[in-house]
């Protein structure tokens, strides 16, 4: 399913300048950019997934983790505000709830139908399950006034 198409590199550099825009956001105005998370996650995996000119499928969910993983940190390390565990549930729980659409988009458009065309899916929840891992309290303690 595409339902438009454009450079591929484009596609990247949009995504990659909404997250930028996210990020500052939630630096200068403090709970938007968080807030707004789940809804640049699921604009920006939409932009990679739905695009007709598509990169591979090992390269595309790579793709889509990256941008949203640069999402992720950028908000834990620049949002405003005191960094304590408070805050830093608020942001998984709107990693969370970005993830869902994200995941759903990145199946769709994948075209998954047999199991060896799903492991690059498998590939995106194990790149997710190590960046919670790695950066799950990524930002704890840092004051931004």
């Amino acid at each position: 399913m595409s339902w438009f198409k454009f450079n591929k590199l484009i596609g990247v550099a949009t995504a990659f300048i909404i997250i930028i825009c996210n990020i500052l956001i939630g630096r200068y105005f403090a709970p938007a950019g968080i807030l707004m998370t789940p809804i640049v996650m699921a604009i920006c995996t939409l932009i990679i997934s739905l695009n007709g000119d598509k990169f591979n499928s090992w390269t595309h969910v790579t793709l889509v983790y990256l941008l949203l993983a640069i999402n992720d940190i950028g908000i834990k390390l620049y949002a405003g505000g005191i960094h304590d565990f408070e805050g830093m549930g608020w942001i998984n729980m709107m990693l969370f709830l970005g993830l869902m659409p994200a995941t759903l988009l990145l199946a769709i458009g994948l075209k998954a139908s047999k199991f060896v065309e799903r492991t690059p899916i498998l590939l995106f929840v194990a790149l997710i399950a190590f960046h919670l891992y790695t950066f799950g309290d990524l930002g704890i303690e840092r004051t931004y006034l």
